[in-house]
């Protein structure tokens, strides 16, 4: 059982509030031992229950915000194939969601991807290598992971992806990461850096640039996105 942190309660309410779940885990026959501690610091509490994660290079993931729409009719067409196509990569790799619930602001003017809205399941699927693997087999892995991206998009068109936790080689990026908000932003961009000093894989007003042994060059016949 990984750590969690359950803020400003003591460990008689935190036991009382988990007690539900455990009861059921219990009847499921799944042991634990859970162990509970107090601190009086946040950054102490963090330290002591998570372990140092490794930076990730065994992996490639890519990710999709799954809308409230796709859930709401158990046995509808649009229901089974999104959960046949989430479950289908639950069995493939890596599987991490989150629920979500956002709040019903529609009117902000802001840069928020729309998609972020409407979601109420952001889910996080990889494709990972052996430690020494081949050049071959991570491009094999990374192409399953590609397969797999396309057919969550397939099951969710018009929705999106959390860039912060999104694929490299996303298709359609501009669409997945910022929605209908990616011509002003792009506007904003070539404001304020129209010469294209900060660039990043699939960042705004990335089309211009790619990598080409292991540098960024300038492409001379850039292609002009459409939205």
């Amino acid at each position: 059982m990984l750590g969690f942190v359950a803020p400003n309660k003591t460990v008689a309410e935190t036991t009382a509030l988990l007690k539900p779940w455990f009861d059921e885990l219990h009847s499921l026959n799944i042991t634990f031992d859970p162990v509970f501690k107090n601190y009086v610091k946040v950054g102490e509490g963090l330290i002591d229950t998570f372990p140092t994660e490794s930076v990730q290079t065994d992996a490639a993931i890519g990710s999709r915000l799954f809308p409230r729409s796709a859930w709401e009719n158990p046995g509808s067409a649009l229901f089974e194939k999104t959960w046949a196509t989430w479950s289908a990569s639950m069995a493939s790799g890596v599987l991490i969601s989150f629920n979500i619930r956002a709040p019903n602001v529609w009117k902000l003017d802001n840069a928020v991807l729309p998609a972020w809205r409407e979601t109420v399941l952001h889910t996080i699927q990889g494709a990972g290598w052996e430690a020494g693997a081949s050049a071959e087999a991570m491009k094999n892995a990374r192409a399953d992971l590609s397969v797999r991206q396309l057919k969550w998009k397939q099951a969710t068109p018009g929705a999106g992806s959390y860039l912060g936790e999104g694929d490299i080689e996303e298709v359609d990026w501009q669409e997945s990461f910022f929605g209908k908000n990616y011509p002003r932003l792009l506007k904003i961009k070539n404001k304020y850096d129209p010469d294209g000093l900060f660039w990043t894989k699939r960042a705004v007003g990335s089309e211009g640039r790619h990598i080409r042994n292991v540098r960024c060059q300038q492409d001379v016949t850039p292609q002009l996105w459409r939205f």
